[in-house]
């Protein structure tokens, strides 16, 4: 697992640049959801082409995956609102939409793998 904390701390570095902390909980959350997506997609079928293994799961490749796009998504969240403070609302509420996103996918996930 040590690949995957380094690349979740990799992802999280812009973050730390966050100095609004509206900002920080909202990336945070997202952060938070994202991996527990990824949490509950581990070694079972996946639908996604981008994240799909050659085998068909979600292994360590959609890992990689998810966690670079977020990373690029915190990364363009914390240089926008720098550079133009005004959309820090709409940023910040666009981040816990994806969370609540990815949230959902969560509990569709968990629910598929119950049956």
């Amino acid at each position: 697992m040590r690949p995957a904390a380094f690349a979740l701390l990799l992802a999280l570095a812009p973050c730390t640049m966050a100095a609004d902390h509206e900002l920080l909980m909202a990336l945070t959350a997202h952060a938070t959801a994202s991996a527990l997506d990824g949490w509950s997609s581990w070694r079972q079928p996946e639908a996604n082409r981008l994240l799909r293994s050659s085998d068909g799961r979600f292994g360590w490749q959609g890992v990689g995956i998810k966690t670079a796009i977020f990373g690029g998504n915190a990364l363009v969240s914390v240089l926008i609102v720098r550079k133009w403070p005004r959309y820090r609302r709409a940023i910040t509420v666009a981040n816990w939409i994806s969370a609540g996103v990815y949230l959902g996918v969560v509990a569709s996930n968990r629910m598929r793998q119950r049956r």
